[in-house]
């Protein structure tokens, strides 16, 4: 065999080979990119997407290009669904993040508004999101995203077809195909977790009682741990003015929200001393949308706190001596979606639901605050 047959042969081989491997790739579908037929036990579960989840939502946008998203961090996730009435006659997806400081989650919205400029937006917010000393999270990759922090277009890493084409996906193929039906988060087409996959994930973690914990001492020691709004690095306020101010220029439909949250993590609050910073970053929340719609002309977005004492938040943990018993709103300091539909629904019919939230504004911020911090005391004080 001469060398231009002996080249040629390699070079057949070669392409072959990555032919076998772009196919074999592109129907496992490892990272959630197409629209593809999920088998069970083949690649009805996408376990790859999980660990690759910025990454994958952020090419899903660009695939889907949606004109309405939910943004915020897991807990929009878990609870919010975009097929809900509220979305009705938009194309919606689930941009939440697992654990997202404000910087990423104004790098995302920037990057969904620069796929398409978006019709409506409904953005969750948590209050660990404003602290300055919260990092980004280890696999945020700004090359992931179609449009720098300045708003210039910038170039992405790579595209589907050489995604696919690459050893990773491979690894992660083979490794799609080895985890269905293990434990882990499910994620479904519109970028939300499954609904009910979560119970048998508490089961084997050990219980509700025991998954609490471990999300208190990450409020704790992490998450509300040296509480700045801004440092050397980042100026929180200032992110948060952007996503207002682009959105009243864009007409976006924009909805902010804070989520509910349990009185395990209002603890976690109050026991790092940050309640004042709880306090004045909510009435910030208010003043600033009512500032910045001022000098547009327009009615201020509506803010939804749904981050109140209820029945909901003050939800008994399971009995130490029944670590299997079930809770009927919680997983851990996640909610589970039934929650999440309540709030839709609240929020729909644009009226107040004291049992549920209430929309906050410089007219009943102060009277808010002070409820809030008036039913956690007493409820602290009868040893929920």
């Amino acid at each position: 065999m001469n060398l231009k047959k002996y080249t040629f042969t390699i070079f057949l081989i070669f392409i072959s080979f990555l032919l076998l491997v772009l196919t074999f790739n592109r129907l496992i579908d490892p990272y959630g990119l197409y629209e593809n037929p999920r088998v069970n036990n083949l690649n009805m579960d996408k376990p790859i997407f999980e660990k690759h989840i910025r990454m994958a939502k952020a090419f899903a946008v660009k695939d889907k290009k949606p004109n309405a998203v939910i943004l915020g961090s897991s807990k929009a996730e878990f609870g919010f669904d975009p097929d809900s009435e509220f979305f009705e006659n938009y194309s919606t997806y689930n941009l939440g993040l697992p654990g997202p400081n404000l910087y990423e989650l104004y790098r995302y919205f920037q990057h969904a508004n620069y796929i398409k400029n978006q019709k409506k937006i409904l953005l969750f917010l948590d209050f660990y999101m404003f602290n300055a000393s919260v990092e980004n999270k280890v696999d945020f990759d700004e090359r992931n995203l179609s449009v720098s922090f300045d708003g210039k277009p910038q170039y992405t890493t790579g595209n589907k077809l050489a995604l696919l084409t690459s050893l990773d996906a491979l690894i992660g193929s083979i490794n799609t195909i080895k985890l269905q039906n293990t434990i882990h988060y499910k994620y479904l087409q519109n970028g939300m977790r499954e609904r009910h996959h979560m119970q048998e994930r508490v089961d084997k973690e050990g219980g509700h009682r025991k998954l609490f914990s471990k999300k208190e001492n990450t409020f704790i020691n992490k998450l509300y741990r040296n509480y700045k709004f801004s440092n050397e690095k980042i100026k929180t306020w200032d992110i948060y003015k952007k996503i207002l101010t682009r959105s009243y220029e864009k007409n976006t439909d924009l909805h902010i929200a804070i989520p509910p949250m349990h009185l395990v993590q209002m603890k976690a609050i109050s026991t790092t001393d940050n309640w004042s910073n709880f306090e004045i970053w909510k009435s910030k929340l208010v003043n600033e949308n009512e500032r910045i719609a001022k000098l547009y002309n327009q009615t201020p977005f509506p803010i939804w706190d749904f981050s109140v004492v209820n029945q909901i938040t003050l939800e008994k943990l399971p009995p130490i001596n029944k670590p299997n018993n079930k809770m009927k709103w919680w997983w851990d300091t996640h909610f589970k979606s039934e929650i999440g539909d309540l709030i839709l629904d609240v929020m729909l019919s644009n009226h107040d639901n004291k049992e549920i939230g209430v929309m906050i504004n410089s007219n009943n911020i102060d009277e808010h605050l002070y409820n809030i911090k008036n039913d956690f005391l007493i409820s602290v004080s009868k040893k929920h």
